[in-house]
């Protein structure tokens, strides 16, 4: 229920190349919201399959996946251990769907369309959107060295 945006391969390449040179030991990329804007590493994938096969009856996936990224259960710590999930400034998918796992609200935000800013993504954590106060000026977030994230680190085309 998502159509991908013009140019959108060539992103997500962009994408991981930069996130393994600023941050290598990245948990997931976020590119868009819902369950579809996320890349994961090859290694963490059996993990959280896992965690969703255990957890499925409890919560919707997307919501499992929040739990995930902000780590705050033990059970998803001792695999995450602490790694962040870094995040593109633009939106590169469009809903089209009219189902979500979220409930029918009429007065629900419209959902991103493609090359919205990611910091205004309703739907998503604060884990998850771009830090538009910090990172501004770069286009993925976070980008502070406190996190171990160095941007500095990137000499590749933007």
């Amino acid at each position: 229920d998502f159509r991908s945006c013009e140019g959108t391969m060539q992103a997500l390449t962009y994408l991981v190349d930069k996130a393994d040179a600023v941050y290598p030991q990245w948990l997931g990329v976020r590119f868009s919201y819902g369950m579809n804007g996320v890349v994961m590493r090859r290694r963490d994938l059996s993990p959280f399959a896992e965690y969703l096969a255990t957890h499925v009856s409890r919560q919707p996936p997307d919501i499992l996946w929040r739990e995930w990224v902000e780590g705050k259960r033990e059970d998803v710590r001792s695999h995450t251990l602490g790694r962040k999930v870094l995040v593109y400034k633009w939106n590169l998918m469009e809903h089209i769907g009219e189902v979500s796992t979220f409930a029918v609200r009429p007065n629900r935000p419209k959902w991103p369309r493609c090359y919205d800013q990611m910091k205004e993504v309703w739907s998503l954590s604060t884990a998850e959107k771009f830090d538009g106060l910090r990172c501004d000026d770069v286009d993925v977030s976070p980008c502070v060295k406190r996190l171990r994230v160095n941007v500095e680190n990137w000499h590749g085309a933007t």
